[in-house]
């Protein structure tokens, strides 16, 4: 614990000082996230975090999985409520998978077995940021799309495919099955308010650590480092802001490649932050997250060559 805390104090004081000895570089970052959150978060999750919100609390969930629920539960062997969590996490975006792993379980809604297992593989980047952003406008390739959208999407469900019979084992008997069927709730004003307040208690948390690590992003964007380790820092800490970077550099194209596709299946520090301050009051592990995100970024990585031997000419 002692080692941790002076890590995490090293960390602040490091961003303190890069503040009060580079005020401009520390604003312009600072305004690049709040730009991000403000443009891009605030516009496309909060009013999914509402509806997500009150769906859970008068159990619509049952309802609007209905056509979806049969292949996902032959193919993952999920209950109705994780093949809600599915579709979410891979169309929505950081960090509404764990989100809703987190309020469904609290809600009853998941073993506790069923949902490690959903958290293992559903917390994605939405096809939004990898179409526009990183394929057309940092890559400029969209010729490419289908093939990054496969390696992207495709890693997390191979790894899934591959870990379930790993989570089965643990549980077998409560797996796809809820402790407590949740009672729905009639829905009034008062679950509105609370839908409300809660989706703009966690976007703005969400804010905040976009902030903050868009800063550690220009910090270390202000030392003299070769442009490769700059790329892979600056991702490794935020994606948007490495991705960016990555993108003005003048590298191959293939490094590029295998250096975005990565960073965009980890999702950086502050994705896991951000999926953190998600599901930090459940009693979900994060720590097998943190393994799962990290062994999918490698195997990202090894398809990434894979796919650039067999496209390249």
């Amino acid at each position: 614990m002692k080692v941790q805390k002076y890590i995490f104090t090293g960390i602040i004081i490091s961003i303190f000082v890069f503040i009060l000895i580079s005020p401009a570089n520390a604003v312009s970052s600072a305004r690049s996230g709040l730009m991000l959150w403000f443009k891009v978060l605030l516009p496309t999750l909060l009013p999914f975090m509402i509806i997500s919100k009150l769906l859970i609390e008068v159990d619509g969930i049952s309802y609007l999985t209905f056509l979806f629920a049969p292949p996902f539960q032959k193919f993952f062997h999920l209950s109705k409520s994780g093949t809600f969590v599915v579709m979410t996490g891979f169309l929505c975006g950081y960090p509404m998978g764990a989100k809703l792993v987190s309020e469904l379980y609290s809600h009853e809604q998941l073993s506790y077995s069923e949902a490690c297992y959903l958290l293992s593989f559903c917390n994605n980047l939405s096809p939004m940021f990898i179409s526009s952003f990183l394929t057309i406008s940092c890559l400029d390739a969209p010729d490419l799309l289908p093939y990054i959208i496969l390696i992207i999407y495709g890693t997390p469900v191979i790894f899934a495919l591959l870990t379930q019979p790993v989570f089965r084992k643990e549980t077998e008997k409560n797996w796809c099955s809820p402790v407590v069927s949740s009672k729905s709730k009639k829905l009034d004003f008062q679950i509105l308010d609370t839908a409300i307040m809660d989706s703009f208690t966690q976007i703005t948390k969400l804010g905040g650590y976009v902030i903050l690590f868009s800063i550690i992003s220009g910090m270390f964007l202000s030392f003299s480092l070769p442009p490769v380790t700059l790329s892979f820092l600056t991702g490794f800490i935020e994606v948007t802001t490495g991705i960016n970077y990555i993108t003005v550099q003048n590298l191959p194209f293939t490094l590029r490649l295998m250096l975005s596709i990565p960073i965009c299946v980890f999702g950086g520090i502050s994705g896991l932050m951000q999926t953190y301050s998600m599901m930090k009051d459940s009693s979900l592990p994060f720590l097998p997250y943190l393994f799962s995100k990290a062994i999918q970024a490698l195997l990202s990585f090894l398809f990434t060559i894979i796919f650039l031997y067999i496209y390249t000419p």
